[in-house]
C-alpha cells in the first residue's frame, strides 16, 4: 500500500491543552533537597522475585536531602505459610528529577533488585510503585511532625483501603469508609463498604461500632477498628483491628496498616469547595492491584503502577500514563519495560466522590489527593497525590509540561526519539512565529533547544510554548537513565528538564469537530485521520467505514528505515516505515478488541520527519450501540520488543 499526503500539518493537528491545567506559580523545581527529613512510611506489596510473598512495612525513612536514606522499623512478609519478621536495607540511594519525579532504591526488597517510581507531591507527601516486575506495591511516605495532638485529625475523612488477609493472595479484600473524628480520639459508628474473596468478590456493607483513635505529636498513633457487628469469622471482617497510625502534619491525609498485616488504608479529609477548580492537575498515581479471573480472565494476577494523570474536567476526563516494568527494565523474553497512555472518564460529583467502571473515588480537600479503590474481582488501592506548582524568573521551562504534542499525555510518559514535543514555560521566545519551510530549524527567532546538548528542530515557538522534535540520536544518559531537554532564548538559558526516554511514545493527533458536544483538543476527542481518498477528514458527520481504508496521523513511533532526520521533508520513495510494528486495534461498543490490518507505518511523506502516518483497514463485524453511527476508541500498540501503547483517540464508524 501507498502512503497518501494530507491535507493538514501535524503542527497544526496536535492541539495541545491549556496552560490552565500546568502548574505556574509558587516555588523552583525540585531537586534532592525537596526530599529531606524523617517520614513515616507505609508500605504494601507482593515480591514475585521471591516466590510471590506479600510484604508490608510501618516506620522512619530518613532522606539527607543529597541522594541517600536511612530506613528503621520492621515488615512482615510470609515464607512456609506463616508470617515472618522482614528487616529492610538499613541504607540506600534516591534521586529527583526537576519535575518532583523520585526514584528510591526499594529497602523492603530482599534480593536487591526493585526501584520505587514517584513523585514527591504537595506537602511533601510522597508515592511510588515499583511497577510491575519483580516487585509490585505501593509506597507512600508523610513528613514526619512536631506538635500534633488528637484534636489535629478533626472532621469527615474517607478511607480507602487493600489488604492480602493473612498473608493470604486469594484473600484480597477491598474498603472504602466514611469516618468523623471528633478531635478527642473518637469515630463513632463506622458503615463500611467493599468486597473480598472470602466473600465471593460481592459488594458488601459492614457496620463497625466504636471506632477510636490515638495521635501524638510526631503524629504517629493507633487507628483501632472493632469488629463488624454480627461479623465473627475473621475471614470475612472487611476490616478490624488495630493499625499503626501516621498523619500530616495539617491533618489532611493520613495512612495506616496493621504491624503485623498485610494492609494499607490511606484516609483524605472530606472535600469541600469548587470540584472543577480543585482538581487540576498534573498528580503522580501510584496504585497496587490483584485481578481475579472473573474480571481479568488469562491475565488475572498482581498488578502494579507508577506514573502521573492530568484531570481535564472541561471535558470530564483524565489523561493517564501509567509505567510498568521500570525504566531500564528487560526480561529474559527480551520485553522492555512499558508505558499505557490513555484517556478515562472522570466526572467528580461536587462533594468529590465519583463512580468509576468497577471501582470508586473520592476527593480530598484542596484537591491535593485523590483514592481509588477497585472491589468486586478486580481488587486495588491507588493514590493521586498533586503535583506541587513551579515557576521561574527569565526562560523558565516547567518541570511538568514537556509533553507529548498530539495526545497531550503527562509528563512522566517517556520520550521517544523523533517525537513532537510541546514545551510549556515563560520567557521562551520574544514573540510568537512558526517556519513557513522545510526542513524546520534548530535556531528560528532567536531560540534553540538542546535535547542532552544537540539542537532540535522547532514547529513553533512563543513566550509560552515551544514545539518542536527530538532528533532520533537522542540516548538516555549512563549514569542517570535520563534525557535533559533546556531551551535558549536569545542567548539566555532556562532550566534544566530531564524525564526518561523509550524506543516508543505514540501519540495521536486529534482536532476539532462541531459533531462532539464536549470540547475535544489536544489528544482528546477524534483523532487526526483521512478517508480512503487520502483528501477527506473522517468525522462524526463524516464517518469512516467498515472495510475501508484510512490515514492516521500521529507522533512518537520512534526509529525508521531507511534513517530520516528529523524536521526534514520525509520522502515519499523510498518511503521510510518505523522499524517497530505499529498495531491498531478498534475498540467497540460490546467491549470487544478487533485488530486491524496495518498496510503501512512510518513517516508521512511531504511533512516533517516527526510526524508519523499508518495506513490501516477498518475491520468488518463490529458490535454498535443503538445509533448509527458510534465513536469507537483506537488503540495503537507498538510491538517488536517496543514498549508503549496508547488509547486515547476516538474514530466514528458509520453502521451498514
Amino acid at each position: 500500500m501507498t502512503s497518501r499526503r494530507h491535507s493538514f500539518t501535524l503542527a497544526a493537528a496536535a492541539l495541545a491543552l491549556s496552560l490552565s491545567s500546568i502548574p505556574a506559580a509558587a516555588q523552583t523545581v525540585a531537586s534532592a533537597s525537596s526530599l529531606k527529613g524523617a517520614y513515616w512510611v507505609r508500605y504494601l506489596g507482593v515480591n514475585d522475585g521471591v516466590g510471590d510473598l506479600p510484604v508490608s512495612f510501618s516506620g522512619t525513612m530518613t532522606f539527607d536531602g543529597n541522594g541517600n536514606f536511612t530506613v528503621t522499623g520492621t515488615g512482615t512478609t510470609t515464607a512456609g505459610g506463616s508470617n515472618t519478621t522482614l528487616t529492610p536495607s538499613a541504607t540506600g540511594t534516591y534521586a529527583v528529577q526537576p519535575s518532583g519525579a523520585v526514584s528510591i532504591g526499594n529497602p523492603f526488597d530482599s534480593a536487591g533488585n526493585c526501584v520505587l517510581y514517584g513523585g514527591v507531591g504537595v506537602g511533601g507527601i510522597v508515592s511510588a510503585s515499583s511497577t510491575d516486575t519483580p516487585c509490585l506495591d505501593l509506597f507512600v511516605a508523610i513528613p514526619q511532625a512536631a506538635s500534633l495532638s488528637t484534636a489535629t485529625l478533626t472532621g469527615n475523612y474517607w478511607v480507602g483501603g487493600m489488604e492480602f488477609a493473612s498473608g493470604s493472595l486469594a484473600a484480597t479484600k477491598n474498603l472504602l469508609f466514611s469516618m468523623a473524628a471528633d478531635g478527642k480520639g473518637g469515630l463513632g459508628s463506622l458503615t463500611v463498604n467493599g468486597s473480598s474473596q472470602p466473600l465471593q468478590d460481592k459488594s458488601t456493607t459492614q457496620t463497625n461500632a466504636g471506632g477510636t483513635y490515638t495521635l501524638t505529636a510526631n503524629g504517629s498513633g493507633t487507628l483501632v477498628i472493632p469488629a463488624p457487628t454480627g461479623v465473627t469469622t475473621a475471614a470475612n471482617q472487611l476490616i478490624a483491628g488495630t493499625k499503626v497510625l501516621y498523619v500530616s502534619a495539617d491533618g489532611n491525609f493520613f495512612i495506616a496498616g496493621g504491624a503485623s498485616a498485610f494492609d494499607m488504608q490511606i484516609g483524605v479529609k472530606a472535600f469541600t469547595g469548587t470540584i472543577n477548580s480543585a482538581i487540576g492537575g498534573p498528580y503522580f498515581t501510584a496504585d497496587v492491584e490483584n485481578c481475579g479471573t472473573a474480571v481479568c480472565g488469562s491475565n488475572s494476577g498482581i498488578y502494579a503502577f507508577g506514573g502521573s494523570v492530568n484531570p481535564v474536567a472541561s471535558v470530564g476526563a483524565a489523561l493517564q500514563h501509567q509505567r510498568i516494568n521500570g525504566e531500564g527494565y528487560v526480561d529474559s523474553t527480551g520485553s522492555f519495560d512499558y508505558d499505557l497512555t490513555f484517556g478515562a472518564a472522570f466526572s467528580p460529583q461536587s462533594d468529590g466522590t465519583f463512580a468509576g467502571n468497577g471501582y470508586s473515588q473520592v476527593v480530598g480537600v484542596n484537591g491535593n489527593q485523590s483514592i481509588l479503590v477497585g472491589g468486586n474481582g478486580d481488587y486495588f488501592l491507588t493514590l493521586w497525590q498533586k503535583v506541587p506548582t513551579y515557576s521561574g524568573s527569565g526562560v523558565f521551562v516547567n518541570p511538568v509540561g514537556v509533553i507529548n504534542a498530539s495526545s497531550s499525555t503527562p509528563f512522566t510518559a517517556q520520550w521517544a526519539p523523533g517525537e513532537l514535543i510541546s514545551i510549556y514555560g515563560t520567557g521562551l521566545a520574544a514573540s510568537t512565529s512558526a517556519p513557513t519551510s522545510l526542513p524546520f530549524p534548530t535556531t528560528f527567532n532567536n531560540v534553540q533547544v538542546k535535547v542532552n546538548g544537540t539542537l532540535a528542530p522547532m514547529t513553533v515557538v512563543s513566550a509560552t510554548q515551544i514545539n518542536a522534535i527530538i532528533p532520533f540520536s537522542a540516548k538516555a544518559d549512563a549514569t542517570t537513565g535520563l534525557v535533559s531537554i533546556q531551551v535558549i532564548n536569545n542567548g539566555v538559558a532556562s532550566n534544566v528538564v530531564t524525564n526518561y526516554i523509550g524506543i516508543t511514545s505514540p501519540g495521536v493527533s486529534t482536532v476539532p469537530d462541531p459533531g462532539l458536544s464536549t470540547s475535544n483538543t489536544g489528544g482528546i476527542g477524534i483523532a487526526a485521520m483521512l478517508h480512503q481518498d487520502g483528501i477527506t477528514r473522517v468525522t462524526v458527520a463524516n464517518p469512516a467505514k467498515q472495510g475501508e481504508t484510512v490515514s492516521l496521523y500521529l507522533t512518537g513511533l520512534g526509529a525508521l528505515t531507511p534513517g530520516v532526520t528529523e524536521g526534514v521533508a520525509a520522502p515519499s520513495s523510498p518511503l521510510s516505515h518505523t522499524t517497530n510494528a505499529a498495531v491498531v486495534w478498534i475498540h467497540d461498543d460490546a467491549g470487544n478488541i478487533t485488530k486491524a490490518n496495518v498496510g503501512y507505518a512510518g513517516v508521512a511523506p511531504g511533512l516533517a520527519a516527526g510526524a508519523n502516518q499508518i495506513n490501516f483497514t477498518i475491520p468488518t463485524g463490529l458490535a454498535y450501540g443503538t445509533s448509527g453511527a458510534t465513536l469507537f476508541t483506537l488503540e495503537i500498540d507498538m510491538t517488536t520488543n517496543a514498549d508503549a501503547d496508547n488509547v486515547q483517540a476516538r474514530i466514528p464508524i458509520v453502521k451498514q
